[in-house]
């Protein structure tokens, strides 16, 4: 009886250093912290707003303010996942707000309505060409952030490098530019 109580006095701190090892080394994202068990859609839900953008390592943030009627910093991107359940929501897209709305309040979009995807157990995001032409009131505002998110005519892909409970990276070669998009969480679902 000593024994069986020995062996298992014994494995209680090699199980302790197999959990310490699984949430320190087994990442999703290049830049995560430590491994969630939520997949990417589900973390991508909610109103982000971008907080900077990097071209080849440099800030090239406040380049963008002078076509907008906002500082770029002012507009919040709200992902949508879809639900198979409602007719309403057949694919993936986000809300392009000038202000930070509740998800309800979202949907009175104040730029435009955009798509996008994100490949299973992979760490891609694509923003599609998919637009709705019923939510663009500002027809302006959605075709800069939209270049800039490298949607507007095909679908391009983004590494997703971050994406934890407040921040998320984006990263993308285009044009042999490498550019980088960091986000700040604002809102969850």
């Amino acid at each position: 009886m000593k024994t069986i109580k020995h062996t298992y006095i014994k494995l209680i701190p090699i199980a302790c250093l197999l959990v310490t090892i699984l949430f320190t080394t087994c990442k999703k994202f290049d830049e995560d912290k430590f491994y969630s068990w939520r997949t990417a859609k589900q973390r991508l839900e909610g109103e982000w707003q971008i907080t900077s953008v990097l071209q080849n390592g440099n800030d090239i943030t406040s380049q963008y303010n002078d076509s907008l009627p906002l500082s770029i910093t002012d507009y919040y991107l709200w992902f949508n996942n879809a639900n198979k359940f409602k007719r309403s929501d057949p694919e993936n897209y986000f809300l392009i707000n000038k202000s930070s709305k509740s998800r309800g309040d979202a949907f009175n979009v104040d730029v435009g309505k955009h798509g996008f995807s994100i490949v299973p157990k992979s760490s891609e995001l694509y923003i599609t060409s998919n637009v709705d032409p019923y939510y663009t009131p500002d027809e302006l505002s959605r075709k800069i952030i939209i270049n800039l998110l490298g949607g507007y005519i095909v679908a391009y892909k983004w590494k997703i490098k971050k994406l934890h409970k407040k921040n998320m990276i984006i990263e993308s070669e285009i044009n042999n530019n490498n550019f980088r998009i960091s986000f700040n969480k604002t809102r969850n679902k």
